[in-house]
């Protein structure tokens, strides 16, 4: 079955197959019998500088460690290693969401590719996966996930609560990754609490537990979201009116 164009993953169109297979080779060639990559190992059989070039080009051009992961056959957490491998600085805070990365993400819901132009969305009012754009209070612009963070997020803003979304990105002990909702900051801009909306999607509630054990942090759950607004099928036809625009 075809994905929807708002469920489409961001991919390298010109990627370099050549280069794809060179990285290929020298990976599975160090990392023989399951073997974890090591810049010890790395110094032995070096990696083809031109390799090297190429992935931090692609990274500089733009496209994140997910991306990258994908197009060059890693799981996301193998892809960070080779990065600190390759001595290339990885992102952070707000600069994770590159330019590119923003176009992607807009040009995905513009037009037809809008999931409120296709009809079984628009007939299916409770309909909460739909994403797109808001600017909060203090015009800082954020991609939401959902309805519900579009709810959340106006409530944070209309009860001038100061905030910023998925600020921050953890790496846990099961080597994933997980980088929650929203964080509540103070007047310096320090992290106050962390807000995760869940709704009916529990499936990664496991890295909320992981993520307060190994970090020592206390995350609020927000599992019903009628708490923070009146009317929940008025705020859900708002915000698929925002994203038409």
């Amino acid at each position: 079955m075809n994905k929807k164009p708002w469920n489409v993953k961001m991919s390298i169109d010109d990627i370099d197959n050549d280069k794809v297979v060179l990285f290929s080779t020298w990976y599975n060639n160090i990392t023989n019998n399951g073997k974890r990559i090591t810049k010890m190992k790395a110094k032995q059989l070096p990696c083809p500088q031109e390799c090297i070039d190429y992935i931090e080009s692609l990274y500089n051009d733009g496209y994140g460690l997910k991306v990258l992961a994908k197009e060059f056959n890693l799981s996301y957490t193998k892809m960070r290693s080779i990065f600190d491998i390759f001595n290339i600085n990885i992102r952070k805070g707000l600069n994770v969401v590159t330019p590119k990365l923003r176009d992607f993400r807009s040009d995905r819901v513009k037009g037809f590719k809008n999931p409120w132009s296709n009809e079984d969305c628009r007939k299916n009012i409770h309909s909460n996966g739909i994403q797109g754009y808001y600017t909060n209070k203090q015009g800082n612009k954020f991609w939401l996930r959902s309805c519900w963070e579009y709810i959340y997020a106006k409530w944070l803003d209309e009860n001038d609560i100061f905030y910023s979304y998925e600020l921050k990105q953890y790496i846990l002990s099961d080597g994933t990754s997980y980088r929650p909702d929203f964080f509540i900051l103070d007047d310096k801009g320090n992290i106050k609490e962390i807000v995760e909306i869940k709704g009916y999607i529990k499936d990664k509630s496991y890295k909320v537990n992981l993520l307060e054990k190994e970090y020592n942090i206390n995350i609020k759950i927000i599992e019903n979201i009628n708490n923070y607004c009146k009317n929940y099928e008025k705020e859900l036809k708002k915000w698929k009116t925002l994203q038409e625009k």
